[in-house]
């Protein structure tokens, strides 16, 4: 039984939503790319040192991103990637 319990909870952290890939078209972006929603539902916090950022391929800083931007991030809770492309 003790051993059920603990494959119960090591699969419901295995498919967290905050560990899952997110991807969208940007509909806010707000204090200077430090807070990003995705569809107008996936608020995503953009790190300026722990998330690299990158726009059409090319390395870009988050005060970049802006609304209307397709972007996909590997984490909405602390993502170390973000791939946008421009309009």
């Amino acid at each position: 039984m003790k051993k059920a319990f603990l494959v119960v909870i090591a699969i419901a952290f295995v498919v967290s939503p905050a560990f899952a890939q997110s991807s969208g078209k940007v509909t806010a972006a707000e204090n200077e790319g430090r807070s990003i929603v995705l569809d107008g539902k996936t608020k995503v916090a953009v790190s300026a040192t722990a998330t690299k950022v990158t726009i059409d391929g090319a390395a870009a800083k988050r005060e970049a991103i802006t609304v209307g931007m397709l972007c996909k991030v590997d984490s909405s809770d602390k993502p170390t990637t973000m791939a946008c492309t421009s309009k």
